[in-house]
């Protein structure tokens, strides 16, 4: 499926006039059946879909490992995604959203989850960054960012090392970007709790909540977190940076993973 679409735009810069044809990022829906029952619609990107349900499922509290999938299948002419899971005690009804979820936001059954006890587990890492190492990753970040080059229309998150990108996605939503890196690391089993995580988004309490329940200890953002993310950040032991741009950003909780 298409990323981008290309329409006639007028352009007007003063009191001058131009037809010029402009690219844009594609936007689509895609439904999720979980053994066969419609759960949810998101607007997404459409790329990568069997990691944007993987990381949905995990950080959504859904699943609790790769080993309860049996399959994901995407047809990409209809928008579904079709999730097979291993029999488990819950019931899928209780889990179906009637609304679609836009990529700006998030579900209430997120928040809830967020806030209730005992439902998310503090991290205890000892993972260390350098401030170079910050600045390189978010420069390294910055030139993959092909989409929003040519679009200005996505946001992108990249699961990473200390100086080194292992999975990268751009979306037009800052969490399906974080599911995506997300999800990747599920399907193809690999450990998430010594990573970093680097975004371009505003860091979100829904946010927060999917990078506390992937027990990854640090993220960075070059936007703003809100209020709650940064109170989450400290309660659930994440190291938040924010405004990473160039070799300055703010560390708001766990400073002590910052290696100066």
């Amino acid at each position: 499926m298409d990323k981008i679409e290309t329409h006639p735009v007028l352009k007007i810069r003063g009191d001058k006039e131009e037809t010029i044809t402009d690219t844009v990022i594609k936007e689509a829906p895609v439904t999720f059946f979980l053994n066969e029952v419609e759960l949810t619609t998101i607007l997404c990107t459409p790329e990568y879909i069997p990691d944007l349900a993987a990381g949905h499922l995990y950080t959504e509290r859904i699943i609790e490992s790769v080993d309860e999938i049996v399959s994901i299948n995407f047809d990409e002419k209809k928008g579904i995604v079709r999730i097979d899971l291993k029999d488990r005690k819950f019931s899928v009804e209780a889990l179906r959203e009637a609304e679609t979820i836009d990529p700006g936001c998030f579900s209430t059954r997120s928040f809830f989850r967020v806030s209730g006890d005992g439902l998310l587990k503090k991290i205890e890492s000892d993972q260390r960054i350098g401030s170079a190492d910050v600045a390189g990753l978010v420069r390294d970040v910055q030139k993959s960012s092909i989409l929003y080059a040519k679009t200005g229309g996505v946001h992108n998150a990249a699961l990473c090392k200390r100086d080194e990108i292992l999975f990268f996605n751009e979306d037009i939503g800052r969490h399906n970007a974080v599911d995506k890196v997300i999800g990747r690391c599920i399907n193809k089993n690999i450990s998430i709790d010594d990573k970093i995580v680097v975004t371009s988004g505003r860091i979100s309490s829904a946010v927060l909540q999917k990078i506390v329940r992937a027990s990854i200890p640090i993220l960075i953002s070059r936007s703003a977190p809100t209020s709650e993310a940064i109170r989450l950040s400290k309660v659930f032991g994440v190291t938040l940076i924010g405004f990473a741009r160039g070799k300055r950003f703010n560390v708001y909780s766990n400073s002590q993973r910052i290696v100066t």
